[in-house]
């Protein structure tokens, strides 16, 4: 593997290329297909290499709901694949079990990590013949892929795909994502909700109780979006107006050297502190708005909080004594990544520091040690 210590303008120019290529790849092929010839190519490839197996049965399917009926007709009740579909409880049980079964490394979910090893291939820092064997398989265009001893399920591309301008699935009309038997997805900035929720946004009828029920933060972030993006932020004001007032706001500006290596988009971050009452119950939320991506996340926080600063840095749980061994935190969504001193970190590693209790820090200190957030 060659060391490469900075990017000529030409690999600049091939790396933005590049992603153009995968992301095209998807959307301007729907239609096509997968790619048959090469795709059995690649599972032949793939089962022989790592499997020792010889070549699978292909079944090939016009969607996810398809391919998981299909596994559950011959995996679990061992019919044929042109076998009438039961309607029995037993078989729905199954069909519903299944929705958690997790597809492969094979599939348009994989583009976006394959796209940098690709590009890394293309200025010669790697080349791996495994991985170039890999991508070839997946540029067949197979929408997922289940695989098992014996078969491969492979779901045909989406007739259809709605994108926002950053080309991520996102539809407030309708479905995101139609396949050619019909099965529908819906999705807001990528974030997957389902089609009763949609209709409920979509007709006006999610009300501010289901959202505070709401557990799940990506689910709020899209419905947030939804709203965002039919009425405006007008909508947005409206949705709260009744039972939130707004209390503080912090602006967080980052040094421009985190944005070294990155796009160099606006790294800044909007918190404006919430607080009111619903049914009796006092509630607070810290709504997180980025400028450069329109994303934004309506937190959770205790009512006790004071400024906006504070009420979301004490969503950051640290174990208790190690407040001081902080290097620097970053945040992904609901996810915080913290990397301690050197000494802290080896004790961590070798399971010296176990802990039990965790407390939270200043804002101040959190937003002077955070340097990346998303």
């Amino acid at each position: 593997m060659s060391k490469l210590e900075k990017l000529t303008a030409e690999q600049e120019e091939l790396m933005h290329a590049t992603r153009e290529e995968w992301i095209r790849l998807a959307f301007d092929k729907c239609q096509l297909g997968i790619d048959k010839s090469k795709f059995e190519s690649g599972i032949e490839w793939l089962y022989k290499r790592f499997l020792n197996l010889e070549m699978p049965t292909v079944v090939y399917c016009d969607s996810l709901e398809d391919a998981l009926r299909k596994i559950t007709l011959v995996k679990d009740f061992g019919l044929e694949l042109d076998s009438p579909v039961p309607t029995t409880e037993d078989f729905k049980s199954k069909m519903q079990e299944n929705l958690s079964m997790k597809s492969t490394y094979i599939g348009w979910s994989n583009f976006g990590w394959v796209s940098f090893y690709n590009y890394f291939t293309k200025i010669g820092v790697l080349n791996n013949e495994d991985f170039n064997n890999y991508a070839e398989l997946i540029k067949s265009n197979v929408f997922e892929c289940f695989e098992f001893e014996y078969a491969v399920f492979a779901v045909e591309p989406p007739k259809y795909v709605r994108y926002n301008d950053e080309m991520i699935a996102n539809s407030v009309d309708g479905p995101s994502v139609e396949f050619n038997d019909g099965c529908k997805l819906y999705s807001i900035n990528g974030l997957s909700i389902s089609e009763e929720l949609f209709m409920r946004l979509k007709n006006e009828e999610f009300t501010i109780m289901e959202f505070l029920q709401e557990d799940n933060e990506e689910i709020k972030s899209a419905c947030i979006s939804f709203i965002q993006q039919s009425k405006g932020d007008v909508g947005i004001i409206d949705f709260f107006k009744d039972n939130l007032k707004e209390i503080d706001t912090f602006t967080d500006v980052k040094d421009p050297k985190y944005m070294e290596g990155t796009l160099k988009s606006m790294n800044v971050g909007v918190y404006t502190l919430f607080k009111g009452e619903v049914q009796d119950i006092d509630i607070a939320y810290v709504r997180c708005y980025c400028p450069s991506t329109d994303r934004m996340f309506f937190l959770g926080v205790d009512p006790s909080e004071t400024n906006a600063k504070d009420a979301i840095a004490s969503l950051y749980q640290v174990p208790v004594g190690l407040e001081d061994k902080i290097v620097s935190i970053s945040r992904q969504g609901e996810k915080f990544s913290t990397v301690f001193d050197d000494e802290t970190m080896a004790k961590i590693a070798s399971g010296d520091i176990k802990p039990t209790d965790y407390t939270s820090i200043s804002g101040d200190r959190y937003f002077n040690l955070m340097t990346y957030e998303y």
